[in-house]
């Protein structure tokens, strides 16, 4: 007799004894619901972790897993309804506080997936086919994925904004009257004066020249900013009086060739000579630069920061780049020499219209100066660090954190200090839809003659210009796009590229926006 014979139907074996499929179809499809029942746990294990266990019969683990859920749930609810947007700033530069965040997220970034898979492991049937173990493999692990990832990237993201964002204010101390521990650390402070230079260090130079010189006078209560542009090539810089280079050049910074002593070589100067800014400063250069253009202005600089322009570039395309309308051609590198004989032609132009601007054009519609003056530059210049205010989007800020951080790292110098920044970040949210006009100290103002400027006139003109902010701030005008200021300074609208501008005729100074010196739509 075969051996077949003595096999009851429905019992019949396959090659390995077991019984197969065919023989089984009651147990395979229990199998088959056991296993969409345990899927549905290790999700369910995604969003509430816990939950999984306590259905699946492993109710003390499910409990303390649900119970430690529930507490995070409620005290993340806590803080969102109770902590004030100032505090969430403040942690943000606490290095205790980011701490915790880059271990608190790495540990949840490793716990949770197990907990995913351990869901899956106590609640998944004890037989499953090839197809049905690929399958749910490959489910358990994009669940596991999408639940690390972005507690990683948290955590990483917390890493460097405590080892490369807070490195950058690192010993930098409050100055002035300002009271961080206050409400409002500005209450007692109308204005606030930021110095912003751009640094050129070009292959064929020594150190930096700072070709980019810029104050940003910002209204503590309504963020409205003027941007005051003051030229490079200035001569005979003065200094406060009772400092060590006032002692040294009491007639103002001034040596042969002049080249050598304009505005622009004050930052180098004092990197050089670091006795001669009075003070122990990380950044000489900068300090004393702020002193010549503080004396210049007439006006207290309260900090600086200083970014290096060719590396401004990976900060504008981290951030997605930024969108203007170019009014004239803008020449794409060429030079010229002393008397303004062409050496080098450019290599492309950005063409005029409405155009988004990657950091490589970004860097030379404020940098290019072939066919054009410095003055066309500055109004650029201020036109871009307008619409970067205005269009620094938070969610691209947000996923280029990295990138943006470490750029600026390695970019910007400067002495804000870290305590300062929660207050200074809300201001600068109110000033993102605040007012912002531009105004460059030109031939008008000065005299005419770079190497023996008024700077009396200068500060006159500085002191006008601060006087009509504060006034346009008390009563704002009816009209957007009316003049924001009686001083006179160099008009907003801007001159065509390649012409010879004569900067005799003045008029006030005016919203880069509203006035239709500067545009993004």
């Amino acid at each position: 007799m075969r051996l077949s014979e003595d096999v009851e139907p429905g019992n019949a074996a396959g090659e390995d004894g077991e019984p197969t499929e065919e023989a089984r179809p009651e147990a395979a499809s229990d199998d088959t619901a056991l296993l969409r029942r345990s899927l549905g746990l290790t999700v369910a294990s995604a969003f509430v972790p816990g939950l999984g266990h306590l259905l699946s019969g492993k109710k003390r683990i499910g409990i303390a897993l649900l119970a430690c859920y529930a507490a995070l749930l409620i005290t993340a609810l806590v803080a969102a309804l109770t902590v004030s947007k100032r505090r969430w700033l403040e942690l943000g530069f606490d290095k205790h506080a980011l701490d915790l965040v880059i271990y608190g997220a790495a540990f949840l970034a490793l716990a949770w997936p197990l907990i995913v898979l351990s869901t899956f492991l106590v609640s998944k049937p004890d037989r499953m086919s090839r197809v049905q173990r690929v399958i749910s493999g490959a489910v358990v692990l994009v669940l596991c994925v999408l639940v690390a990832a972005p507690l990683a990237r948290a955590s990483q993201m917390a890493y460097v904004a405590r080892h490369d964002v807070l490195g950058i204010f690192e010993g930098n101390e409050i100055k002035g009257d300002t009271n961080v521990s206050a409400k409002n650390p500005f209450e007692h402070k109308p204005r606030l004066n930021l110095l912003i230079i751009g640094g050129d260090a070009a292959g064929d130079r020594v150190g930096i020249r700072t070709d980019s010189i810029m104050v940003a006078s910002v209204d503590t209560h309504t963020g409205r900013t003027v941007l005051i542009s003051l030229p490079r090539n200035l001569n005979r810089a003065p200094f406060p009086a009772g400092t060590p280079m006032h002692s040294a050049y009491p007639n103002g910074f001034h040596c042969q060739p002049a080249i050598n002593c304009y505005l622009n070589a004050v930052y180098e100067y004092g990197q050089e000579h670091s006795q001669m800014v009075g003070q122990l400063t990380k950044h000489p250069g900068a300090e004393l630069l702020s002193q010549t253009v503080g004396e210049m202005l007439g006006m207290k600089i309260d900090y600086y920061i200083l970014a290096e322009i060719f590396g401004f570039k990976n900060i504008v395309d981290a951030l997605g780049g930024v969108t203007l309308r170019v009014k004239e051609r803008i020449p794409v590198g060429g030079r010229t020499d002393a008397y303004g004989r062409i050496i080098e032609y450019p290599v492309r132009y950005i063409e005029p219209g409405l155009r988004h601007l990657n950091g490589e054009d970004a860097l030379w519609y404020g940098r290019a100066r072939f066919g054009s003056d410095d003055y066309q530059r500055m109004i650029r210049q201020r036109c871009l660090l307008g619409a970067i205010a205005r269009q620094a989007d938070p969610v691209r800020v947000l996923f280029s954190f990295n990138k943006i951080a470490k750029a600026a790292k390695k970019l910007v110098a400067t002495d804000l200090p870290r305590a300062l920044m929660p207050a200074l970040l809300e201001l600068a949210s109110s000033a993102k839809s605040a007012k912002i006009t531009g105004v460059s100290i030109d031939r008008s103002v000065f005299g005419g003659n770079n190497d023996d400027p008024s700077y009396g006139g200068i500060r006159r003109e500085a002191q006008r210009i601060m006087r009509s902010e504060t006034a346009a701030a008390a009563k704002p005008s009816s009209s957007p796009s009316s003049s924001s200021s009686g001083a006179s300074a160099q008009s907003s609208s801007s001159p065509s590229a390649g012409s010879s501008s004569s900067h005799a005729a003045t008029s006030p100074a005016r919203d880069l926006f509203a006035s239709g010196q500067c545009s993004y739509s």
